[in-house]
């Protein structure tokens, strides 16, 4: 065989393999010095009550640092906490003057690159896919498998199905992370980050193939090509040896060389990579012309048994071991011939090493590995692929070479079933992975989960998956945790509504009960809300989850966001009317109700003015319209109590208009009279009342109305001046609208002192009386 072409064949077997190895090359290793200088926060309990004074503030999002927060410490309850305490507010109150201090990052507030885990849409996407994953767990396939069946006969076959479609989703877990990894890497993102994933990821792989492992006949079980497949991509993942330029420059450069040879060969043994050594075994034996092989028959057979190696059937893997033992003794028996020259002598010194390692050796397995790890593979591949000789085959291979790292003590843990020390180093290094991850060891059952104790049912007892899980939910839509939003660019705020609604998918998965409503509560009210179907989004998720509080203040939200934003005072009224409907909160109605009347004085006092901007004429048109289809009974229209009974001194004002354009004298000082006597209708506009509708009829050539007046309904209207001028200041207040008054009198009291004369004397005339 020509040796160029043997050389291409090798180089292509050996890039065959780069998707089990991992490029070390490209990765700046970081320092493990830790940032010492950590902050300190203050907690920041949620106060329940309700602010009326600032509940109607603009809940805006963008920028404000506030972290939300499980209570460690009480039964229930949510928090955030940030650097200032004093000038922390409730949580669903967000202040738009703190929100601007927060927002300056030039001092203590500026957000920290190591709190921030979502970054862009990548980030978002592999925890939208992992909670998919997850959720697609049926509700009793989230739980240990021990409470799968808890009466009649216990059904093996259905714990085995349970363990497959665990490992399954741990499968496809391990998958998606392997592909986030790819991802950040092609971003050429913060190396720390990588790093941190790829150590995840050879902690994750190891879980993969040690843990969710379906064992259905015990542990003395033979391991399947499943476990073998799983092994070789954990072991040859975690460090990306051996390095594919290695091979190529001992084939271009030293191929000569047969020590370096025959531990390229072994290491691409140890590690299962059977196809690599094959291809390099024959490379190497054609490039060389058999130069340094001593016997091609067991050169040969090496390379059968390679290619034979018996991965599903535990007898063929009897048969082949008596083939391994057959060529050892072969090979201890052949005499060295007194011709060899010293390149043979080391080659068959090798080549006896590379036969005692395909027998099983467990001294040449360790002391020809490199990492532990390798040699747990060795041991598995070559001695008994057991579960039941795990412990065994983990003591020669820390004996032989100890762990080197965090994520190699780790999978010690996980070798060794220490499975809750691993997660909180799963948590620093990725904390969406690592709660998704607890909650699937819980599902296992590999870590304990509360044991429910007889006459304590209704007492609560959170496991430790359901409280990552609860925690990764409220740490996915802190401000803190993302830096998508600071950007305020639209398709940020996209993702940023993504992760709320992933948020609300992981609670409602995470069995944090009877906690899930509140939390979900508190989060709504930060939702960012842009356009009318956010508002409609976050309206169907407080109505499924039954929160009525939520939807009072959601309510109350977009009235804000109708008569500040939109201009539109109208639909903001309607939305405050269904805030009264929605609430039991007293002081909240009693608050709103207030508002509404305050809202509804101010269209008074809007159409007494005759002026305003484009935005106020259009409200009081449509006002007026919507009082006239009401007044006509047309069921295409129909207010709430609430709002009716506010509107009601704008509908008389509206009569006032009407009766004074035809003319209707009395029935306008009626209702004049009605207006005066409404206690909330301040003083400008009665003043303002009196002069547009009374006054002309007293100083204008339509003083004959006054004839048609009853005595009676006189003197109700002169009480009612005079109640007005005892409680009228001396001095005006300026109003805009008041100007055509003061162009005629210095003040109010003056006007309403003459308009009583004037009235005075009209009285005496129809009923020869002085007042």
């Amino acid at each position: 065989m020509n040796s160029g072409t043997n050389t291409t064949n090798m180089n292509d077997a050996m890039k065959s393999t780069k998707n089990l190895l991992m490029s070390t090359t490209a990765l700046d290793f970081l320092n493990d010095i830790e940032n010492k200088n950590q902050n300190n926060y203050e907690d920041g309990m949620i106060d329940n009550t309700v602010n009326a004074t600032n509940s109607l503030v603009s809940q805006s999002f963008n920028g404000v640092y506030k972290k939300f927060k499980f209570n460690p410490i009480c039964e229930s309850g949510v928090s955030y906490f940030n650097k200032n305490k004093d000038t922390s507010p409730p949580l669903y109150f967000w202040d738009t003057q703190l929100e601007e201090g927060l927002n300056d990052t030039s001092g203590s507030n500026t957000m920290t690159t190591n709190n921030v885990i979502i970054s862009d849409v990548v980030d978002v996407d592999y925890i939208s896919k992992l909670f998919e994953l997850y959720y697609d767990l049926t509700p009793e396939h989230r739980h240990d498998s021990g409470k799968l069946t808890t009466y009649g006969i216990i059904n093996k076959q259905e714990i085995v199905e349970h363990f497959e479609l665990v490992d399954l989703c741990f499968e496809d877990l391990s998958n998606e992370l392997d592909i986030y990894l790819n991802k950040k890497q092609q971003q050429q993102h913060d190396s720390a980050v990588v790093i941190s994933l790829q150590e995840l990821l050879n902690i994750v792989n190891c879980l993969k193939t040690f843990q969710f492992y379906c064992i259905k006949n015990g542990p003395d079980e033979y391991l399947d090509s499943n476990f073998f497949s799983n092994l070789k991509e954990w072991v040859n993942k975690c460090d990306g040896e051996p390095d594919i330029n290695d091979v190529e420059n001992f084939m271009a450069n030293s191929v000569d060389n047969v020590e370096i040879f025959y531990k390229l060969v072994i290491r691409f043994v140890l590690r299962g990579l059977f196809k690599q050594a094959i291809n390099l075994l024959i490379t190497w034996r054609d490039t060389t012309a058999c130069k340094y092989i001593n016997n091609e028959q067991h050169y040969e057979a090496i390379i059968q048994l390679l290619e034979n190696y018996p991965f599903d059937n535990e007898q063929h893997f009897r048969e082949w071991k008596n083939y391994t033992a057959e060529l050892t003794t072969m090979v201890n028996s052949t005499g060295s011939d007194s011709r060899d020259t010293g390149d043979k002598e080391l080659q068959q010194y090798w080549f006896n090493k590379l036969v005692y390692v395909l027998n099983g050796s467990k001294h040449e397995i360790a002391t020809l590995s490199d990492k532990w790890y390798e040699c747990l593979s060795g041991l598995f591949f070559f001695y008994i692929p057991t579960m039941k000789l795990l412990p065994e085959y983990l003591q020669i291979s820390l004996q032989n070479k100890s762990t080197t790292g965090i994520w190699e003590d780790c999978c010690v843990d996980v070798l060794c079933n220490r499975l809750l020390n691993i997660l909180p180093v799963l948590e620093s290094l990725n904390q969406p992975t690592a709660a998704f991850i607890a909650g699937l060891l819980e599902s296992r059952g590999l870590i304990p989960t509360p044991v429910d104790v007889v006459g304590t049912s209704d007492v609560f007892k959170p496991s430790l998956a359901s409280y990552m899980l609860y925690q990764l939910s409220l740490k996915i839509v802190t401000p803190t945790s993302t830096s998508i939003i600071l950007a305020g660019d639209n398709n940020d705020c996209v993702l940023y509504k993504r992760l709320f609604s992933i948020s609300f998918g992981i609670l409602n998965v995470s069995g944090y009960h009877p906690y899930i409503r509140e939390t979900i509560s508190e989060l709504l009210l930060h939702y960012p809300i842009i356009n009318n179907d956010d508002f409609e989004y976050c309206l169907t998720v407080a109505a499924k989850w039954k929160l009525p509080n939520t939807l009072s203040k959601l309510y109350e939200r977009l009235a804000v966001k109708m008569i500040t934003e939109e201009k539109n005072l109208l639909e903001g009224l309607l939305y405050l009317s269904k805030v009264i409907e929605t609430t039991k909160d007293f002081k909240s109605v009693s608050y709103v109700e207030k508002k509404i009347t305050a809202y509804s004085l101010a269209l008074v006092r809007d159409k007494l003015s005759g002026c305003g901007n484009a935005s106020i004429r259009s409200n009081l048109l449509l006002v007026d319209e919507v009082i006239k289809k009401q007044e006509d009974n047309n069921t295409d229209v129909v207010l709430p109590k609430i709002l009716k009974q506010s509107l009601s001194p704008y509908a008389v004002l509206l009569k006032c208009y009407a009766f004074n354009d035809t003319g209707k004298f009395s029935k306008l000082v009626s209702a004049v009279c009605t207006l005066l006597e409404f206690k909330y209708l301040n003083q400008d506009c009665k003043v303002m009342i009196l002069y547009k509708f009374i006054w002309p009829y007293l100083t204008s050539n339509r003083s004959g109305g006054m004839k048609n007046v009853d005595v009676p309904l006189l003197l109700r209207l002169i009480k009612t001046i005079q109640d007005i001028k005892e409680d009228c200041n001396a001095k005006d207040d300026g109003h805009t609208f008041f100007i055509e008054i003061q162009n005629e009198f210095p003040d109010r009291r003056g006007f309403l002192i003459e308009l009583k004369k004037l009235l005075n004397t009209v009285f005496c005339r129809r009923s020869s009386l002085y007042v």
